[in-house]
């Protein structure tokens, strides 16, 4: 990456389409992009299992002598970051949590870029209180966001 350039600009191109295409092509970086399942359809926890079994897949291809070829011979896989906007932030977060727990060797995680996260749940905070009439995002549409996500 050029020195005049803020590494930040990557991250604020992160919802732009061609944002990975750039990413790739100016820093020595590859970009895995899990494509999970998604609610309704699939109940939490679909998509945390579908983003470990993306992190394992580049682990083991990493060992495997018959593995991709481009991820063997990237020597960097020891220093991964996971990314996610959105939603997917919240996943990345807890997938990083859950792969503290594994063996990934040679594979490892040291941080998470996380894009306006999704935290929350059924029981409202005081900050969600206080944006109770937000018109972007209404408590009767964050209320239908989780009855659609959780379990039944």
């Amino acid at each position: 990456m050029s020195s005049d350039r803020d590494p930040c600009d990557y991250l604020k191109t992160a919802l732009n389409p061609d944002a990975t295409s750039k990413l790739t092509s100016e820093v020595p970086v590859i970009v895995v992009s899990v494509g999970y399942y998604i609610a309704p359809e699939n109940r939490l926890s679909a998509q945390h299992h579908d983003t470990m079994e993306a992190i394992l897949w580049v682990s083991e291809q990493a060992l495997n002598p018959k593995g991709e070829q481009w991820i063997r011979d990237y020597r960097e896989i020891s220093r991964c970051y996971l990314h996610g906007s959105g939603c997917g932030g919240n996943i990345a977060f807890f997938a990083a949590l859950e792969a503290t727990r594994m063996e990934l060797e040679p594979l490892k995680i040291v941080g998470n870029i996380m894009n306006e996260p999704m935290f929350g749940g059924m029981e409202r905070k005081k900050l969600e209180l206080q944006n109770r009439m937000d018109p972007a995002f209404p408590f009767c549409a964050y209320d239908l966001t989780w009855e659609l996500s959780l379990r039944r």
